[in-house]
C-alpha cells in the first residue's frame, strides 16, 4: 500500500491542488454574491445623537456616527454577519420608526482608480499626428492634434461605433479584431457579411486602424481604440449611385461616424458629385440616423492639390450632410496635395514632409503594420476619431452639432496661412484649412458641456438677373438680396450654398476638348500637350461670394488642368461654409470671372441657398472669463495655458498635491509607464510576442509536466530491475536519490 501511494503521490497533488483551486474558485464566487448584500444604511432622523443611538441598539444595529457634515443623517452598520440577507427587513423596521424620515441600504459600487497607463504600442513613438510633443520619433515641431489630453479625461470612443466604407477591412487583424463590429459590417460586391478585402486592397484597413487600433502592444494606438470599427466593401473604381447609397444607408440605426476615404478622381479636370440616391440617402442618415440624431458622415476632401484640383467640383464634398477634412503637415503647412475649396472644414496633421519622418502608423493587410499611410485619406479617419470621442463625452450630440464643434474649436492660429480671412462673425477661416487645425481636446472638452442648436431653418432666392454671359477675360456680377420678409426667420448662418449651370462656348477657330478624346490621347501617348492648350477651358472659370458683412469665399477657383471645353456645370451645388455665423440680410454678390482669351462662358439657373438657425449659439462659443485659459473660454475652457485638473477640467498654474503632472494634465491617480514594448514596431510587420510567447510556455509547461509525471511512474515500477544489470566494463559508481526514504543509494554498472 505504501509503495502504491507513493507512485500516485504526483497524481494527488496535482488532485489536490485543482480541489483548492476549486474551492478559492467558489469562494471568490460568494463574495461577489456577499458584496451585493446590505450591511450599512444610511439613515435620516429626528432627535439627534441619542435617539440615533437608540434606534441603533433597538434594531441590533451599531451606529458608525454622522455622515460627513449632514446633520440629521447616520451611518448604521450590521453588528455581525448574519446567515441570510435581512437587508430588506431591517429596512422596512427602520422606516416604521416615528423619528425616521429615510433609510436607505447601502450598496457596493464599482469604481476605479483614475490611473493613467501610457500606450505601450510598439508604433506610438511614430504617432506625431496624436502626440507630438517633442517625443516622437521624427517630429519636434510639438504640433499635434492633442489626442492624448482627451484620453486623461477619460475618454477612449467606448461605445461609438465607425464604419469604414472603402475597399474592404481585414477585421482578423490581431490590433483590429477585438473592437471589429460584424453587425455593422458588409461586402457589396457580393452581397456577404464578410469584408474581407481583395489582395493588395489595404486601403479600408489602415483607414480602420487609424480610428480604432486597440490599445496594447501590437502596431500602434487608435485615436478611438476603445470604439467599434465596422467595413464595407464598395467597388471604388468601378462603383454605381445604387452601392454607394446601400453603403451609406447600411445601419444608420446603429453606426455613429462613416468614414470615406475616396471620391471622384484627383487629376484637375474630372467633375463628380453623388448620385440621386445617394443625395437621398445622405439627406436620410442626417435626419433619421442615430435614432434622429443624425449620422455623421466624415470624408477626404481629395489628393489633387499638385495637379491645380480643388474640391469645389467634388460634389460628395459640397454636401451640407458631408464634413470635408484636409491635410496639414508637421510644421502646419498645407500638403503639396491638399485641395483648396469653400467647402471643407478642417485639417487634420497627416503629412509628414520631412524625408525620413513617419506618415501616419496603422494596420496593414497580413497582420502587419505601416508608417507610410498619408494623404487625405487619413485625415478622414484620425477626424473620424475624435469624433467617436466627443460622441462618447455627449452622446446627445447631433450631426449639425459635431459641425458647429468643429467650426469654433479647431485652431488656425497654429497653421501656415496665406489667405486667412476673418468673417463678420469673427471666425477666422482659410480656403487651405478651413477653421483649422482639429483640436481633440478642445472639441471634445466643450462637446461635454454642449447644448445641441436649434432646428435648421432655410431659404432659397434667384439672383436678380436670370443669366450671365462672359467672354475675354471679362467679369459678371449677379446679386441676391435677402430681407426678412422673404419668411426665413435666420440670423445666424450655417452653410451657404449655390446652384448654377455653367456652359463653355468656344469660337469657331477654337478646339473642342473633351475627356473621351483625352483618355484615347492618354493611351496614344499623345496627351501631355491637352493640360497645357492655350484653348478656352472649363479650367478658366473663377466663382466668387461677397456676403452682406463683405466676407469673400471663392465657390471655384482655377484649375489649371481643367481642359474640357465641351461641358461645364449642369446645376452644380458649391457650397460654402465661411458665413457660419453671419447674418444674411442684405445684398450678395456672386462674381464670374473667365480668364481665357477667346471663347465665352454662359451661365444661368443661379440660385442660393442659406442654412441657419434664428438664434445664435453664444452659450455655446467663446463666452466669459475662464482663470489661466488660453483659448475657447466658455462654461469650460477649451484649452488652459498651464495645467488642467483630468478630473474638474479646471485650469491650475500649479498641480495640486496627490496629483501627478502629465502631458499638461494633473491626473488624480498614477501615471503608469510602459515597460520597454515587446511588440514589433518595425514598418510591415506585426510580430505579436506577448501573445506567442506566452502561448508557447503553457503548452510546454503542459507537455513537460505529463512527460515527468510519467516518467516517474514508469521509473518507480522499473528501478530495480534497470539497476540490477552488471557488465564486464569499467566500474562506475553514482548516486540516485531514493523516492522512498530520501537514503543515497550507490549502483555498479
Amino acid at each position: 500500500k505504501v509503495g502504491v501511494a507513493n507512485d500516485l503521490a504526483p497524481w494527488r497533488l496535482s488532485l489536490s491542488w485543482f480541489s483548492s483551486f476549486s474551492c478559492l474558485l467558489w469562494l471568490s464566487q460568494s463574495a461577489s454574491v456577499l458584496a451585493t448584500v446590505a450591511t450599512s444604511w444610511a439613515v435620516e432622523i429626528d432627535g439627534g445623537e441619542g435617539e440615533a443611538e437608540r434606534l441603533s441598539r433597538a434594531h441590533g444595529l451599531i451606529n458608525r456616527g454622522r455622515v460627513g457634515s449632514l446633520s440629521r443623517h447616520y451611518h448604521f452598520e450590521l453588528a455581525e454577519p448574519t446567515n441570510g440577507d435581512v437587508s430588506a427587513a431591517i429596512t422596512k423596521a427602520l422606516s416604521k420608526e416615528i423619528s425616521v424620515k429615510h433609510a436607505e441600504p447601502q450598496v457596493v459600487k464599482e469604481h476605479e482608480k483614475r490611473d493613467y497607463i501610457v500606450p505601450a504600442d510598439p508604433g506610438w513613438s511614430k504617432q506625431w499626428s496624436l502626440k507630438s510633443a517633442g517625443e516622437v520619433e521624427g517630429d519636434d515641431s510639438r504640433l499635434d492634434m492633442r489626442v492624448e489630453q482627451v484620453w486623461l479625461q477619460g475618454f477612449t470612443g467606448r461605445g461609438v461605433t465607425t464604419t469604414v466604407i472603402d475597399d474592404g477591412l481585414e477585421w482578423k487583424h490581431d490590433d483590429l479584431i477585438s473592437n471589429y463590429d460584424p453587425s455593422v459590417s458588409h461586402d457589396f460586391t457580393t452581397d456577404t457579411s464578410d469584408p474581407t478585402p481583395f489582395r493588395g486592397d489595404n486601403h479600408g484597413t489602415e483607414c480602420a486602424g487609424v480610428v480604432a487600433m486597440s490599445k496594447n502592444t501590437l502596431c500602434g494606438i487608435g485615436v478611438a481604440f476603445d470604439s467599434k470599427i465596422g467595413g464595407i466593401k464598395i467597388n471604388i473604381e468601378e462603383s454605381m449611385d445604387v452601392f454607394e447609397a446601400r453603403a451609406l444607408g447600411y445601419q444608420q440605426s446603429s453606426v455613429d461616424v462613416y468614414s470615406n476615404s475616396w471620391g471622384p478622381k484627383d487629376n484637375g479636370y474630372t467633375v463628380e458629385g453623388p448620385g440621386r440616391l445617394v443625395s437621398k440617402t445622405l439627406q436620410s442618415g442626417a435626419e433619421k440616423g442615430r435614432d434622429g440624431k443624425g449620422n455623421v458622415f466624415v470624408w477626404a476632401a481629395g489628393n489633387g492639390g499638385d495637379k491645380f484640383d480643388s474640391c469645389a467640383a467634388d460634389g460628395y464634398v459640397n454636401s451640407i450632410y458631408t464634413i470635408a477634412v484636409g491635410s496639414a503637415d508637421q510644421d502646419g503647412r498645407q500638403a503639396y496635395y491638399d485641395e483648396d475649396c469653400s467647402a471643407k472644414m478642417a485639417v487634420t496633421f497627416s503629412h509628414n514632409s520631412r524625408p525620413t519622418g513617419p506618415q501616419v502608423y496603422t494596420t496593414t493587410l497580413d497582420g502587419r503594420c505601416t508608417s507610410g499611410f498619408t494623404g487625405t485619406s487619413a485625415s478622414a479617419p484620425l477626424l473620424s476619431g475624435v469624433i467617436a470621442l466627443a460622441l462618447q463625452a455627449n452622446p446627445d450630440l447631433t450631426w449639425r452639432d459635431v459641425q458647429y464643434l468643429i467650426v469654433y474649436t479647431s485652431n488656425i492660429d497654429i497653421l501656415t496661412v496665406d489667405d486667412l480671412a476673418t468673417n463678420g462673425a469673427g471666425l477666422k477661416f482659410s480656403h487651405h484649412f478651413g477653421f483649422g487645425a482639429i483640436d481633440a481636446e478642445a472639441l471634445v472638452t466643450r462637446a461635454r458641456h454642449w447644448t445641441s442648436v436649434p432646428q435648421q431653418l432655410n431659404f432659397t432666392i434667384p439672383a436678380t438677373q436670370f443669366e450671365c454671359m462672359i467672354s475675354n477675360g471679362s467679369t459678371c456680377e449677379l446679386e441676391f438680396q435677402f430681407t426678412s420678409e422673404l419668411g426665413a426667420n435666420i440670423s445666424s448662418l450655417e452653410h451657404v450654398l449655390v446652384s448654377l449651370s455653367l456652359s463653355i462656348v468656344p469660337t469657331a477657330n477654337d478646339s473642342l476638348w473633351n475627356l473621351t478624346d483625352y483618355y484615347e490621347a492618354e493611351k496614344d501617348g499623345e496627351a501631355g500637350d491637352w493640360l497645357q492648350s492655350p484653348h478656352p477651358r472649363r479650367g478658366d472659370v473663377e466663382i466668387e461670394l461677397t456676403s452682406p458683412a463683405g466676407t469673400r469665399s471663392i465657390l471655384l477657383p482655377n484649375r489649371d488642368y481643367d481642359f474640357v471645353n465641351t461641358e461645364g456645370y449642369d446645376n452644380w451645388p458649391f457650397m460654402s461654409v465661411h458665413f457660419w455665423g453671419e447674418d444674411p440680410t442684405g445684398t450678395w454678390t456672386l462674381r464670374t470671372t473667365f480668364r481665357a482669351s477667346s471663347g465665352s462662358v454662359f451661365i444661368t439657373n443661379v440660385t442660393l441657398t442659406g442654412f441657419g438657425i434664428a438664434e445664435g449659439v453664444s452659450g455655446n462659443s467663446n463666452r466669459g472669463l475662464c482663470q489661466n485659459c488660453l483659448r475657447g473660454c466658455g462654461d469650460v475652457c477649451d484649452v488652459c495655458s498651464e495645467l488642467r485638473l483630468n478630473y474638474s477640467l479646471a485650469c491650475v498654474s500649479t498641480c495640486p498635491n496627490a496629483t501627478i503632472e502629465y502631458n499638461g494634465y494633473c491626473i488624480a491617480g498614477s501615471v503608469i509607464y510602459p515597460e520597454t514594448p515587446t511588440g514589433n514596431s518595425a514598418d510591415g510587420t506585426t510580430t505579436v510576442i506577448l501573445v506567442s510567447v506566452a502561448a508557447v510556455v503553457v503548452v510546454t509547461l503542459f507537455v513537460v509536466v505529463l512527460v515527468v509525471l510519467v516518467v516517474v511512474l514508469v521509473t518507480r515500477k522499473r528501478r530495480k530491475d534497470r539497476f540490477s544489470t552488471t557488465t564486464t566494463a569499467t566500474n562506475v559508481y553514482w548516486s540516485l536519490p531514493d523516492i522512498d526514504d530520501n537514503d543515497d543509494e550507490t549502483v555498479q554498472i
